[in-house]
């Protein structure tokens, strides 16, 4: 069996089965080229299956619509349906062109994809050596250096298969060249000031010449770094689950008993868990402050949008936003209260709307005084939140809803506790939401 029957067989096996989404990552260029012209070769064979070539058009270069055109093309000759998005890439951004473009891509082909779909992607085995240099060069660990998987489930439910991982460049240039196919050459691919083709071109070429089969060496090593990094997921998702409380944080005292670097990995694995940009190695070495800080005390350590925060010895990982303003109001509109910064909604049936002449909410002043429906005596809203085991940050996004001025509910985060004042026939009349993130 050649490379390219295996890349067959590989694909092949993620056709068995009930229907599902098909979906080729077409850019058109030779590996995507490729993968498309060996994915319809077996599209007749499984008819229970909705095959779909997604072009990402980014915008970037002068022949973009032309590429574009030219995928549809191809995709019209295979007989595969074809879909194109088109994407804004921030070229300031402080990823670099590079890591924006891709963030975009992958979010725009998640966002095409059904729960449970299969997404192809055309990256080679050239690919998976630069990407171990790219990162032994930011001082990467054994994630890093796993470099890219050949499978893996994204949170979305979406799969992310690369059949072609094994494959060179050079066979597949061959392969399209065999079977006289068509490809798109970007040349922005020929840029050696982006670091990818810098490596591309002016470093892996000597390296290769000096020791051939050096991209397969390279591959090999980070196949046993992603075996290591498993060996550790394992290790530490069992540690995780003795030393993580309520409100998906960490217990303070349990994680201290273990040795600085298995704190880091520790909370690396969670942070990972929990779908959050990881921190540099500069930060976790600051968050031995935060662990080792006054019972009472209130540090944050923040890197990028998030921050670490302690409060009753637990560690929590937190999205930072901004404190509500002292005077903030939110009038009803169309039967909804939605938080300002994103904390959800209050739901007000139309009977409810109907029967009070003015709904609103304000940011909570914690030196007012509030009486629950069922406490014995008003206390300062301060003291409530400290009753109610309230964070500091969440606090702050608390607001205090009013029916004609009376207040009669606090809403803080996706609670909402009722005051005397509230009458009983509005109760079941008011309900909190999230909100749908846009896609």
């Amino acid at each position: 069996m050649n490379a390219i029957e295996t890349v067959v067989a590989n694909i092949t096996e993620y056709l068995a089965g009930d229907g599902k989404q098909i979906i080729v990552a077409y850019s058109g260029g030779v590996d995507s080229q490729v993968m498309l012209h060996c994915v319809a070769s077996l599209h007749p064979k499984y008819p229970q299956h909705d095959f779909l070539a997604v072009h990402i058009n980014h915008g970037l270069q002068e022949q973009a619509n032309s590429w574009e055109q030219h995928c549809k093309t191809q995709c019209e000759a295979l007989g595969i349906p074809f879909k194109s998005v088109r994407v804004h890439i921030d070229v300031k951004s402080k990823k670099g062109i590079e890591a924006a473009a891709r963030e975009q891509r992958y979010q725009a082909l998640i966002n095409c994809a059904d729960h449970g779909s299969i997404i192809f992607l055309g990256q080679h085995l050239d690919d998976q050596a630069e990407t171990v240099l790219l990162q032994l060069k930011r001082g990467a660990g054994p994630k890093g250096l796993s470099a890219m998987p050949e499978c893996h489930q994204h949170h979305s439910g979406v799969i992310f298969s690369r059949p072609l991982l094994h494959i060179s460049r050079e066979q597949l240039v061959a392969y399209a060249s065999d079977n006289q196919l068509q490809w798109i050459e970007d040349p922005s691919n020929q840029d050696s000031r982006y670091d990818r083709n810098f490596l591309r071109h002016k470093i892996m070429p000597l390296l290769s010449q000096r020791w051939p089969g050096f991209s397969q060496a390279v591959a090999r090593s980070a196949s046993l770094s992603a075996q290591q990094q498993a060996l550790l997921y394992e290790v530490c998702d069992a540690r995780l689950q003795s030393i993580t409380d309520e409100n998906d944080s960490l217990n303070i005292d349990s994680l201290n008993e273990y040795s600085i670097a298995w704190q880091h990995q520790l909370v690396r694995t969670w942070l990972e868990q929990k779908n959050v940009s990881m921190p540099s190695k500069a930060v976790l070495d600051e968050l031995q402050q935060v662990l080792n800080a006054k019972h009472d005390a209130e540090p944050i350590l923040q890197w990028q949008e998030w921050q670490f925060r302690r409060f009753r010895n637990k560690l929590f990982c937190i999205k930072h936003c901004e404190a509500l303003k002292a005077g903030s109001k939110i009038a009803l509109k169309h039967g909804k209260l939605i938080h300002p910064n994103g904390f959800g909604q209050l739901i007000f049936s139309s009977s409810a709307t109907k029967n009070v002449g003015s709904i609103e909410a304000h940011k909570s002043v914690f030196s007012e005084k509030f009486k629950p429906q069922d406490a014995a005596m008003s206390k300062p809203l301060k003291q409530w939140f400290k009753t109610w085991d309230i964070a500091p940050w969440t606090r702050e996004q608390s607001l205090t809803v009013t029916f004609d001025g009376l207040p009669v509910a606090i809403w803080v985060a996706e609670n909402v506790i009722f005051s005397v004042h509230m009458p009983p026939v509005f109760i079941d009349k008011m309900q909190w939401q999230p909100i749908e993130p846009a896609l």
